[in-house]
């Protein structure tokens, strides 16, 4: 019992069924003659329903010629690294990586015989990666505003601490930021200014 389970675990059907990405395998006729679980389970059909169907089964009709001509060029024997947006007007907008190579012939290794295809859903990234260039983006307006005005301006800790400030405060202590960081007013101000400043 313990060897069939090895063998099982052994098995490339096995092992593909348990990636968290589409792997599928597209005959020269752009028909799909495999899928893993993961494909199959996006696709909602069985193994019997995918096979020798083609994109038109599966895609929004705008993105049946932008597959097609990944599929040919992968057919003329490049491979190929392509993000697809697919929106199929229910789930909202995916974005996947997809990444295609020729199969070739054991016997003829200049036949081409199909196509390996692996498709990760990179939608959740690509929003973060989005976010995170909004946000930079708005913090240089907002850095820009501040080094820009022509008022004082500055950031301290709980503890007087300075940790930022624009041009027209580093040319009222005449110092830069590198050396008004860090430090308080006490260090550029006679004692009775900075406590002034420091409440």
């Amino acid at each position: 019992m313990i060897e069939k389970h090895i063998d099982l675990l052994k098995s490339l059907p096995f092992a593909l069924d348990n990636l968290q990405v589409n792997v599928y395998i597209k005959d020269r006729k752009l028909r799909y003659v495999y899928a893993n679980k993961h494909t199959l389970t996006l696709f909602g059909c069985t193994a019997e329903e995918l096979n020798l169907s083609d994109d038109s089964k599966f895609f929004p009709s705008d993105l049946l010629p932008i597959l097609r001509n990944v599929d040919l060029k992968v057919l003329s024997g490049e491979s190929s690294e392509e993000e697809i947006i697919v929106d199929d007007g229910k789930s909202g907008e995916k974005v996947y990586l997809e990444v295609k190579t020729p199969i070739y012939s054991d016997n003829d290794n200049n036949l081409i015989i199909g196509i390996l295809g692996i498709s990760t859903d990179i939608t959740a990234h690509k929003l973060l990666v989005e976010s995170e260039i909004k946000l930079d983006f708005e913090r240089l307006q907002l850095q820009t505003l501040i080094t820009t005005t022509p008022d004082l301006v500055w950031l301290k800790d709980e503890n007087g601490v300075f940790l930022n400030c624009n041009k027209r405060f580093e040319s009222l202590y005449g110092a830069s930021l590198e050396d008004i960081r860090g430090k308080t007013d006490y260090d550029f101000v006679d004692k009775e200014l900075a406590d002034f400043f420091r409440f």
